[in-house]
């Protein structure tokens, strides 16, 4: 991000602790003496001091909060503190075009993490309460999750009314996740339906079809949500179940093999 520009003078440090508020001591000590200026600050797309402090320093935030700022001002495009870090998120894990190593991207993820449990604490919130849990769900920050869902609900995850377990079916595949279906299970009917009568058993099988690179995972998960009850023989409105859809494909040996003994033989999910 490009140095925002301000309608006041600031000292080559407070600006320093402004854009990298980790090193906020400065930060710190001038807002004290110039609350006013904190409460006027506009940088080059229109945002607040607050959006910054949502990047790097949740202490800050908390006190520019003390100062007058709101963690609902908008920049001019209308996106709020709470939309900056997501947003970054997005940029940094999501996106293709993000130059982070895989390094970072785990580093940036713990700090996102963190700035998000303590923004929380305070009162922030997303201007889109699911489609930013989406993106934080995209992004493998499972332990996000059961806030979002307490404050929006598991439903209308993906389109259609898809709820937080179908989406669960395209999220990163690390244990936290079958940690987090099985969480989700006990208050998720696991043959819920969308609007097109798909299963999130259904979106497995599908996705296994579409993406071979993701066979292994689709397998494990099947596992999974067989185990948590999914019915293998649910239909969606063209008629179409998991069975059908791995006919597809020749090759369906693997998913075809749990789907039709992975409920007798409980096999051990390893995901």
């Amino acid at each position: 991000m490009n140095e925002p520009e301000n309608t006041f003078d600031l000292h080559p440090n407070v600006k320093n602790a402004l854009i990298h508020p980790q090193k906020g001591m400065e930060m710190r000590g001038w807002l004290k003496k110039n609350p006013d200026k904190a409460l006027h600050f506009r940088g080059e797309t229109g945002e607040t001091m607050m959006h910054w402090a949502f990047l790097s320093d949740s202490v800050f935030a908390s006190d520019l909060l003390q100062v007058g700022l709101s963690f609902e001002d908008k920049d001019n495009l209308g996106r709020t503190p709470f939309d900056w870090l997501t947003d970054r998120l997005f940029g940094a894990i999501l996106s293709k075009k993000t130059n982070l190593s895989k390094g970072g991207q785990e580093r940036l993820l713990r700090q996102s993490m963190d700035l998000f449990f303590a923004l929380w604490g305070l009162g922030a919130r997303p201007s889109d309460g699911i489609s930013s849990g989406k993106i934080w769900l995209s992004a493998g920050a499972f332990e996000t999750i059961p806030l979002f869902v307490d404050a929006y609900g598991a439903d209308n995850w993906l389109p259609e009314g898809a709820t937080l377990l179908h989406a669960l079916v395209l999220s990163p595949n690390t244990p936290k996740r079958a940690l987090l279906a099985s969480d989700t299970s006990r208050f998720v009917d696991i043959n819920k339906k969308d609007i097109a009568g798909r299963t999130p058993l259904w979106y497995v099988t599908d996705t296994w079809l579409k993406h071979e690179d993701k066979r292994s995972n689709m397998v494990s998960l099947a596992h999974l949500f067989l185990r948590l009850g999914a019915n293998k023989d649910i239909k969606d409105e063209k008629n179409f179940g998991p069975l059908d859809i791995i006919t597809f494909d020749q090759n369906n040996q693997d998913m075809l093999n749990v789907l039709i003994g992975g409920e007798k033989t409980g096999a051990i999910v390893s995901l």
